[in-house]
């Protein structure tokens, strides 16, 4: 058994393991020596499948391959070969059952990270939501994709409706900018179909190791403490 019978079905295995949505994003999360060992357990699945159809199955495999598979480094093209097929086509199958928000998702819970967990739900939930960040910027609106990077640090795309501070004393929300006053402006100036135009205009991507603080937004409930500190005054 040469080197060639580790790193192809670990090979395999680390492409089928980046492929699917239920492993992919915590795949991206993980250390070197856990990738590779969970990359070579998956290989050896996918080649015990392969082993499975061709002996047990009966699979009809010439006794000498190809000349063209001769030139692969491996013991047993054939059953390199078929794995290949199996982890090709094993995502787009099983990915129908389970989608990438959901992995998303899964691999926020599993790790803890509340943020990332409160970001994905607003992201299936379409819920408006209120981002402040290290700098007391504050953002309002809907998260339009919550992405995870190779390092596992995450990036926030956001459709912003309005934006603000927070007061260093008081720590209430100041809105500055009204977005979406002014897409609903463009809409009416341009005869637009849609809000969606004029505000992609105002798309922001934020690193969510800026993000201080995430919550739902109710613009009625600010309206109403807005009125009642100025009651109060």
């Amino acid at each position: 058994m040469g080197l060639s019978s580790i790193i192809f079905p670990t090979l395999c295995g680390y492409w089928l393991l980046t492929k699917l949505n239920y492993t992919r994003y915590s795949v991206l999360q993980e250390s070197g020596y856990h990738v590779f060992f969970k990359s070579a357990i998956a290989g050896l699945f996918s080649f015990m499948i392969s082993h499975f159809i061709i002996t047990v199955c009966g699979l009809d495999v010439p006794t000498e391959p190809p000349e063209w598979m001769k030139f692969i480094p491996y013991d047993d093209p054939p059953q390199l070969l078929l794995s290949v097929v199996i982890v090709l086509l094993l995502p787009p199958l099983l990915n129908r059952f389970y989608s990438q928000e959901k992995g998303v998702y899964q691999t926020a819970r599993a790790s803890g990270k509340l943020l990332g967990l409160f970001v994905s739900t607003a992201v299936n939930s379409q819920q408006m939501i209120e981002l402040t960040l290290s700098t007391s910027k504050c953002y309002v609106g809907l998260v339009r994709e919550h992405r995870i990077t190779p390092k596992g640090d995450s990036d926030i795309e956001l459709l912003p409706f309005m934006s603000g501070y927070r007061d260093k004393d008081t720590l209430k929300l100041k809105i500055t900018e009204d977005y979406l006053s002014v897409a609903i402006a463009m809409v009416d100036a341009y005869n637009l179909d849609s809000l969606l135009d004029p505000l992609e205009r105002f798309r922001v991507n934020i690193p969510m190791n800026q993000v201080v603080s995430a919550k739902p937004f109710d613009p009625e409930i600010y309206h109403k403490f807005q009125e009642l500190h100025e009651k109060t005054g």
